[in-house]
């Protein structure tokens, strides 16, 4: 994660979230809780969140075609990823 965070450092910020402790998490930002996703991104200021789904196999080149689909707008790169 670290590379992909530094690609799009000041435009974006990433953390962890441990959803055993952090679990209303998922809630909050209108995910399924039964599916917690390995990866979301939230943008409060446009009240939109992506997530990549929980089984998707998540490579660098996919990491960075989410966080790029993400920036531009595009909701649906989480499924590509």
């Amino acid at each position: 994660m670290e590379p992909i965070a530094k690609t799009f450092k000041g435009e974006i910020q990433f953390g962890i979230v441990d959803i055993e402790v952090a679990g209303s998490i998922v809630k909050d930002i209108h995910l399924d809780e039964s599916k917690p996703p390995r990866i979301a991104l939230q943008d409060s200021r446009r009240e939109r969140v992506v997530a990549i789904d929980p089984q998707a196999d998540i490579s660098r080149p996919g990491l960075d075609i989410f966080v790029r689909g993400f920036l531009e707008g595009d909701d649906h790169q989480g499924d590509k990823a």
